[in-house]
């Protein structure tokens, strides 16, 4: 009898022990997947990227993107609730008879994010500028008009235009690549236009104007705080 069981608590164990090893693997250094340990250097930097703060900001806005016109932005945090925003164009627009007119605008603002506070309280993401926000800006740029119309006396109009400017809005990050801005405001601005005549080629230039007009405007496009950090992940 106790022979029996002897043999029977044997069997037992030894069934167990091979399903125990079956459970077991065993992997070596040389047997790594590039693929997971690129999906895991990327996991670990969206981990960081949730948690850590963002100081400034390299933007691309598409919304005012043309053809060979460029422009370029940057935003810099100054404290909790502050941040400076410059904003460069800077190029030419083709028009009829593949002419090509000279463009440039420039602006500095100075953002107040008035809920910062309420959307941690809130457990809502603030960081990468991400909040609602008054600004006051300065501004100045150059356009130019062709004129193709028939009879008249103009070729091209040159419009100068500066000014002091005082917004409401909002800006919020997509994903980790992109960011979207609207605002909504007053500008107090000054205005010379001048023109181009056709006989001789003078410059006629039109007293200067002074403006209030209310503004809308958005932005939406590429914003990277490190281009470095970027190519880490592609690589």
């Amino acid at each position: 009898m106790i022979k029996h069981l002897i043999q029977l608590l044997i069997l037992v164990l030894s069934i167990h022990t091979g399903y125990g090893q079956s459970d077991t693997i065993t992997v070596s250094e040389g047997t790594k997947n590039p693929a997971d340990e690129k999906y895991n250097r990327v996991y670990k930097m969206f981990i960081q990227e949730r948690t850590r703060d963002i100081n400034h900001l390299w933007k691309i806005n598409l919304v005012d993107l043309g053809f060979a016109m460029p422009n370029f932005g940057y935003e810099q945090k100054l404290g909790t609730c502050w941040s400076s925003d410059s904003y460069v164009k800077l190029g030419y627009e083709m028009w009829e008879n593949d002419e090509f007119f000279s463009n440039w605008e420039v602006s500095q603002k100075l953002k107040f994010f008035h809920n910062i506070n309420h959307r941690k309280k809130l457990g809502r993401k603030t960081s990468g500028f991400t909040g609602n926000y008054f600004s006051l800006s300065f501004f100045a740029g150059e356009k130019r008009y062709p004129k193709p119309a028939l009879h008249s006396g103009t070729i091209v109009d040159s419009e100068l235009h500066y000014g002091v400017g005082l917004y409401y809005g909002f800006h919020r990050r997509i994903g980790n690549i992109g960011y979207l801005e609207a605002f909504v405001g007053i500008n107090y601005q000054y205005r010379k236009i001048s023109g181009l005549e056709k006989v001789g080629f003078d410059l006629k230039i039109n007293p200067g104007l002074e403006t209030i007009l209310e503004t809308i405007g958005i932005k939406a496009g590429f914003a990277l705080d490190s281009f470095k950090k970027q190519n880490k992940i592609l690589k």
